[in-house]
C-alpha cells in the first residue's frame, strides 16, 4: 500500500566512452554518497530514493528513484529568467549551509583542485580537445582556442586552485537538463559530480551553459548581487570583488564541459547534437562578455 506505481532505475551507462569516464571520475560513489549520506539535508527538493546500492568491485551502482513524470526542461532552449532567480535562490541557500563548513565531507567528496581529479580532467580535456576543434572549431575566436591547446597542462590547474575557497558543497553538474520545476518548486537531481569548491562554479556553469546569450547578456553581475543578498540573508559573507572573479574565474573554467562531450559527437543524433553546441556557444559568449581569459592574468 503507498508503493509508487513507476519508478526510475538508474544504473551504469551503457556507453563505453562515458562508463569510463564515470568510474575514473568516481560519479557512481558520489551520488549515492549524496543520497545515503546528505538527501535529506539539502534546502531544495530532490526525487525521493527507494533503494541505493553500489557494488564496488564491479563499479555497478543501483538507484531507485521517484519518477518525476513529463515535467522535463530543456537545456537546448534555454532557461527563462523567472525560473533562473528560482534556481540561483536556492542553489544559494543549499550552498549557504555549509559554506566555510566541509571538513566533515572532506574524505568522501573530491575537492576540485584534488591531484587525482585534475589528472583525471587533463586527460578528458585532452582527448576531447582535438574533436572539439574538428567539429566546433569555427565556433570559438582564435585566443581561445589557443588556450585550449595548452588547457590541459596549464589552465586548469591554475584555475581549480583559484576556485577552491571559499569552500562549500556544491551540486559540480548544475545545468537545466538536471532540474525540474514543479508548481513553483525547484527539483534537483544526478548528484554524480558533486563536489568541494566555492559555490560560484555551480553559479556560473549554470549561467554560462544553460542560459540562452540572449537572456544572460549584460546580467551577469545582477544575477551575482542576487546570489550575494541570498548567501548574505543566510548568514554568509563574500566580498563582491572576491565573488565577481571566481564566477569569471569559473566561467572559464566550465569550458570543460562542452569540449570533453565533443568526443563523442560524430555518433550523437540532432538533438543531442543541438545541446553540445549550444553549451558551446554559450560557454564561449560568457567568457567573451564577462572576460574571463583575463582572470589567468591575475592567477
Amino acid at each position: 500500500l503507498g508503493a509508487p506505481t513507476t519508478l526510475v532505475a538508474k544504473f551504469e551507462c551503457e556507453d563505453e566512452f562515458r562508463r569510463s569516464v564515470a568510474q575514473r571520475m568516481h560519479f557512481y560513489e558520489r551520488e549515492v554518497f549524496f543520497y545515503e549520506r546528505l538527501a535529506d539535508s539539502v534546502s531544495f527538493r530532490v526525487p525521493q530514493c527507494f533503494h541505493v546500492s553500489f557494488d564496488a568491485g564491479a563499479a555497478e551502482p543501483l538507484l531507485l528513484l521517484e519518477d518525476l513524470g513529463d515535467s522535463a526542461t530543456d537545456q537546448t532552449a534555454g532557461c527563462p529568467w523567472d525560473q533562473v532567480e528560482l534556481v540561483v535562490d536556492e542553489i544559494a541557500g543549499f550552498h549557504a549551509k555549509w559554506w566555510g563548513g566541509t571538513r566533515s565531507l572532506e574524505r568522501s567528496v573530491v575537492t576540485i583542485d584534488d591531484p587525482e581529479h585534475l589528472d583525471g580532467l587533463r586527460a578528458i580535456f585532452a582527448s576531447g580537445w582535438p574533436y572539439c576543434e574538428r567539429f566546433a572549431g569555427d565556433r570559438m575566436p582564435p585566443a581561445l582556442r589557443s588556450l585550449g591547446q595548452r588547457w590541459s597542462t596549464d589552465v586548469i590547474g591554475r584555475l581549480a586552485s583559484a576556485l577552491r575557497s571559499p569552500t562549500t558543497l556544491c551540486h559540480g553538474d548544475l545545468r537545466l537538463d538536471n532540474l525540474r520545476f514543479d508548481q513553483g518548486q525547484l527539483v534537483v537531481f544526478d548528484f554524480q559530480l558533486l563536489m568541494l569548491a566555492t559555490g560560484l562554479t555551480d553559479l556560473a556553469y549554470f549561467m554560462s551553459q544553460s542560459v540562452s546569450t540572449a537572456v544572460r547578456a549584460g546580467r551577469d553581475e545582477e544575477v551575482l548581487a542576487r546570489y550575494l543578498d541570498r548567501l548574505s540573508y543566510a548568514g554568509v559573507r563574500i566580498g563582491r570583488d572576491e565573488a565577481w572573479q571566481a564566477y569569471r574565474a569559473a566561467t572559464l573554467y566550465m569550458l570543460i564541459f562542452p569540449v570533453v562531450l565533443y568526443e563523442g559527437y560524430e555518433a550523437m543524433d540532432s538533438q543531442a547534437r543541438a545541446l553540445v553546441d549550444s553549451m558551446l556557444d554559450r560557454s564561449v559568449a560568457a567568457i567573451l562578455d564577462v572576460d574571463a581569459c583575463g582572470v589567468l592574468e591575475q592567477l
